[in-house]
């Protein structure tokens, strides 16, 4: 006996029972009873109406068939017999399709909606890829600037302190990235910067250039000049690292020697350092306040120095103000740090 089920509504029903393997049917056609011998052979596929009372009864009460429910009838038919005929049976559901919100079964995605999609994909990516590369950028430059990395910012390690409770910090600057400045390795400025971090107070006081010392070892000047060239004496070589930690160790050790401080830190800037620093801050106020001779004209309380206008063929004027603030930007601010009140003839001469 072989069952054929029909899928309806995530149920199957069984659709026709085609009778097989029995000894009343087989294959679609009845066998003749004993003692019909003249009766002529019925062929496969031909019809007849002679089909035995007991089956025809079946056929009759299965007509109205209940989805899911199989009507036993006077066959008697066996769960064996349904399960052998539900191993030779391939069901195939049909792929199930997404819903929306609304429940409305969604169609197949448009060529433009692709695009779209994949567009913001790739922009999505880029945009990770260029953040990363910004990202490496600051820390690569951060260390470059700090010496290290530009996390170490974060750290609350507190300072180094003396016995007497003060940190302590050597400024040297020098103008080695000024092109045409002579004795640009020279550290022509130097300050010992000392913070008192219970009272939050900060002194400050400068180390002369020319001040005379022993240098220890010989330098360009011999083994004792002035204290400006000891820095570049330490090692000459301005490119490596290496070679400016040693410089700034050394420096910050011989100084404190010559003054009796425990120097814990040094601090190496240039003309760039400045400039930047200022640059940083939208520039600064300097108010000036002049008490010297008159120079040629210029309001009393005014600053002339004409040693820079050489950049300018001496047709304009780097450092000339009168008396009041001045908002100065990193460069100005860096040419009236360097003015040491030089005059000259200003005749013809315009403000730069």
């Amino acid at each position: 006996m072989i069952f054929r089920f029909k899928k309806m509504k995530g149920s199957y029903i069984v659709s026709e029972v085609l009778m097989a393997g029995n000894k009343h049917s087989l294959d679609g056609f009845v066998p003749r009873r004993p003692g019909s011998a003249d009766r002529p052979e019925r062929r496969i596929g031909q019809h007849t109406d002679e089909i035995p009372s007991r089956f025809t009864k079946v056929a009759k009460e299965s007509q109205p068939l209940q989805p899911g429910v199989i009507n036993r009838g006077e066959l008697g038919i066996a769960r064996k017999d349904i399960d052998s005929s539900l191993k030779g049976i391939d069901i195939i559901d049909e792929p199930k399709k997404g819903k929306d919100k609304r429940g409305r079964k969604k169609g197949p995605i448009s060529k433009k909606k692709r695009i779209i999609k994949w567009t913001i994909i790739a922009f999505v990516v880029v945009l990770l890829g260029f953040a990363g590369f910004m990202a490496y950028k600051v820390l690569n430059a951060g260390g470059n600037i700090f010496k290290g990395s530009i996390l170490d910012i974060l750290q609350s390690q507190p300072l180094k302190q003396d016995a007497n409770g003060r940190s302590n910090i050597l400024i040297l600057g020098t103008s080695e990235d000024d092109p045409g400045h002579g004795g640009a390795y020279l550290t022509d400025s130097m300050m010992v910067m000392s913070i008192d971090q219970n009272k939050k107070v900060v002194d400050m006081f400068s180390i002369p250039r020319d001040l005379y010392v022993q240098y220890g070892m010989a330098c360009n000047s011999g083994y004792q000049g002035k204290i400006n060239e000891y820095f570049n004496c330490v090692n000459t070589d301005w490119k490596s690292k290496s070679a400016e930690d040693e410089r700034l160790t050394k420096t910050r050790q011989f100084v404190g020697g010559i003054f009796g401080v425990d120097i814990q830190y040094a601090v190496h800037v240039n003309n760039t350092v400045i400039k930047q620093a200022v640059d940083a801050v939208g520039g600064v106020d300097v108010d000036i306040q002049g008490d010297g001779d008159v120079p040629y004209g210029v309001k009393a309380g005014s600053i002339l120095d004409r040693n820079f206008d050489w950049r300018c063929n001496y047709n304009c004027y780097l450092v000339k103000y009168g008396p009041g603030v001045h908002h100065l930007d990193g460069t100005h601010a860096l040419f009236l740090a360097q003015a040491r009140g030089d005059t000259a003839d200003e005749a013809n001469a315009t403000y730069c």
